[in-house]
């Protein structure tokens, strides 16, 4: 982990960040829904907040989104090997 971490955040990174940033804000909101699920069949009171389910969706879709435009435009930031 550390060195996917590390890898990560080099400035010659073959890793995309905001696809990283994406998949683990769509990891928390659904992890966040099926809490919300689970203490519902239980029949525990559970307030889904929507400040945060909905922080956690925009980041989603923000960061998913920038990185389908970058596979069709391509990053002009990265230099081609």
């Amino acid at each position: 982990m550390k060195d996917f971490l590390l890898r990560m955040f080099k400035d010659t990174s073959d890793i995309n960040q905001k696809a990283v940033l994406g998949f683990v804000s769509f990891v928390l909101m659904v992890l966040y829904a099926l809490a919300g699920i689970v203490t519902g069949v239980m029949g525990i009171a559970f307030v889904i907040e929507p400040i945060v389910f909905n922080g956690l969706m925009y980041t989603a879709l923000t960061m998913c989104g920038i990185t389908g435009i970058e596979a069709v435009f391509g990053n002009k930031n990265i230099k081609e090997k």
